[in-house]
């Protein structure tokens, strides 16, 4: 992964956690980082991608059977891999999560281990055992604490489950081709709009930091020619519902550059980057209020961003040792809901394994086949050319937006980066209102369908002459301009 991540980045990238030894420190624009580039066993990550490959080629009837039997080979040796190691599991997790609590605490934001955690907890929801009965009656009552600071650390730890299980659910739709990428953004749209509540965004707990949104809303309603207001976001709720139409065409960009004047991919990236922005200034908000609870009884030592990342790795140690780690796999299969399938002796042995996986690919594992071929594109496509078999380009992620996953997750976030309240505002609500009134103010009959439609299609194929693109751009109105009818 090192050789690859330098091929992409180059070598003033490399930065090598060890007593935080860096290398070309200082990036440019004085953004601070740390990518950490660890030697990982090439025969995990070879063998792993045989086993994506398999299930990414199997659809195509061009290639012979021969070639999927190697590929096959590959999985069985990964499951091989995993036996031999599972039994120094227990001691490598020390390293392990000591590793993210370094990572964590450099980068000064818990981003790192976001997708970890939710990868240990969603697989504790699927286990005999509750996690907060573990987590309180394993951990938290062995430590001489409070019972003020018990809750308290009980209470930022669901916090971070829960914020993590949403994280990632946006994450696992991050994919490379431009209709997951629709996905994606309607998905997180639908979340946040899908209420057509003003006040839901304002005072209520979708929002990290409501009343950031709160003070950028007013801020912007001096200056906008047309305000924000609950019947505006009702509007935009409204509009998305009939924006789901683009999921039926090949081009949905040409829209989206339009409305937003990004593509979907950066418009997905910006919410990703913004929303971890507002999850750490929330978590660091959230320590205060605890803290000013646990400050009443002078014998509780107050809890720091360090103690607390500290608390949540020791906490994530003891959960996966309680459903995963036994003498044999085979013998964990026990503490599932699911012992005869998806938790048999052999998976469980491999989920154990992709845990330090993370420690290279710090990515939600939704996102690793696709990311690990990608990785391997080029030799891919040369491989596949005696068969005649080309691949579309959306198979693949582009290389920006590799290098845009390492720097989610290793660069230090700065002071006056944007936060999630900002972005939702300038980059999602503002341009779709001003897209729906620039419509309306073009229409003089708001009762006649055809109109409508004639000036919607009018607005948007200005300047466009591919043939199949203006089909597809027609279509599109004709689906959308009865949001405009009164």
């Amino acid at each position: 992964m090192g050789v690859i991540l330098r091929k992409i980045l180059g070598e003033k990238f490399l930065i090598v956690l060890d007593g935080a030894v860096i290398k070309n420190g200082q990036a440019k624009n004085n953004f601070h980082f740390l990518i950490v580039i660890k030697n990982s066993n090439d025969d995990v990550f070879e063998n792993y991608y045989l086993m994506f490959l398999y299930y990414f080629l199997r659809h195509i009837k061009e290639i012979p059977e021969d070639y999927f039997e190697r590929l096959l080979k590959g999985r069985e040796k990964l499951y091989e891999i995993a036996n031999q190691a599972y039994p120094l599991a227990k001691d490598r997790l020390v390293d392990l999560l000591y590793y993210f609590y370094k990572k964590c605490n450099l980068l000064e934001n818990f981003s790192p281990l976001l997708d970890f955690m939710n990868f240990v907890c969603s697989r504790v929801e699927d286990s005999v055992f509750s996690k907060f009965d573990i987590v309180r009656d394993e951990f938290l009552k062995n430590l001489n604490y409070s019972d003020d600071k018990r809750n308290s650390l009980l209470k930022l730890f669901d916090f971070l489950d829960r914020k993590s299980t949403l994280y990632s659910t946006f994450q696992a739709n991050n994919l490379p081709s431009e209709k997951a990428q629709l996905n994606l953004f309607l998905l997180h749209t639908k979340y946040y709009f899908g209420s057509g509540s003003l006040e839901a965004l304002e005072v209520g707990d979708l929002l990290f930091l409501p009343e950031k949104f709160q003070s950028k809303l007013n801020k912007l309603n001096e200056v906008l020619d047309h305000p924000i207001d609950a019947n505006s976001i009702k509007e935009i709720q409204k509009f998305l519902n009939y924006f789901s139409i683009l999921t039926n065409i090949e081009n949905p960009d040409i829209f989206f550059n339009l409305i937003f004047k990004k593509d979907i991919a950066q418009i997905n990236y910006n919410f990703f980057k913004t929303f971890l922005r507002s999850l750490n200034i929330n978590l660091n908000r959230l320590i205060e209020r605890e803290n000013n609870k646990l400050s009443r009884d002078p014998d509780n030592e107050l809890l720091t961003f360090k103690t607390i990342v500290d608390h949540i790795c020791r906490m994530l140690y003891i959960l996966i040792d309680k459903i995963f780690l036994r003498k044999r796999p085979d013998q964990a299969s026990k503490n599932f809901i699911d012992p005869r399938s998806r938790y048999i002796g052999k998976n469980i042995a491999l989920r154990v394994l992709e845990l330090f996986i993370f420690q290279d690919l710090n990515l939600s594992d939704d996102l690793w086949p696709d990311y690990i071929i990608t990785l391997n594109k080029e030799e891919l496509i040369s491989d596949l050319k005696q068969y005649k078999v080309d691949l579309p380009t959306s198979s693949f992620y582009r290389y920006s937006d590799i290098v845009r996953f390492v720097i989610t997750y290793n660069f230090q976030s700065y002071s006056d980066q944007r936060i999630f309240e900002e972005w939702i505002l300038d980059e999602i609500i503002v341009p779709i209102n001003k897209f729906i009134i620039d419509i309306r103010n073009l229409i003089k009959d708001c009762k006649n369908n055809i109109e409508i439609y004639e000036q919607l299609s009018s607005h948007i194929l200005e300047g466009v002459s591919d043939k199949q693109l203006i089909k597809e751009i027609k279509f599109v109105c004709k689906e959308i301009a009865p949001f405009w009818e009164k």
